[in-house]
């Protein structure tokens, strides 16, 4: 009785160390996520958390700029572009972004180029997308 019960032990424990196999991070596909959370902080004015997207070399002139843009309104953001390359580690996106800025009712468009990387992986964590650079010029 004892050995079937070892053998299905076996098989279990193999069982789960192959589904966990196929759990393993795929950047590729966790891009998305991430990226419609940027866009949304982004477009909500949630500028620190836009900001821990950023190199933290770049976070604090990141909010000393946007921070006083009191009148700037995003009104919508859409990605025209991502373009993934290094084994789907690394994205190069294109975005297009209106906004106005009051007193100006005007809707202006600009296309900001963004370099996306994923970070931080190892054996045992998964990574995360994070900018590659600081934000670009704007407005």
């Amino acid at each position: 009785m004892m050995p079937v019960l070892n053998r299905w032990s076996v098989v279990l424990l193999m069982g789960l160390l192959l589904v966990g196999c196929g759990l393993a991070a795929r950047p590729q596909q966790e891009f998305q996520p991430v990226f419609k959370d940027y866009v949304e902080r982004l477009r909500w004015r949630d500028y620190q958390q836009v900001a821990a997207y950023l190199p933290e070399a770049d976070r604090e002139d990141f909010l000393q700029r946007f921070s006083a843009l009191d009148d700037l309104h995003i009104v919508d953001v859409q990605l025209e572009s991502a373009d993934f390359g290094e084994a789907g580690r690394r994205v190069h996106t294109t975005l297009a972004l209106e906004y106005y800025l009051i007193p100006s009712i005007t809707v202006k468009k600009v296309r900001l180029r963004q370099e996306w990387q994923y970070q931080g992986e190892d054996r045992y964590h998964p990574g995360t997308w994070k900018l590659a650079g600081p934000f670009p010029p704007f407005p």
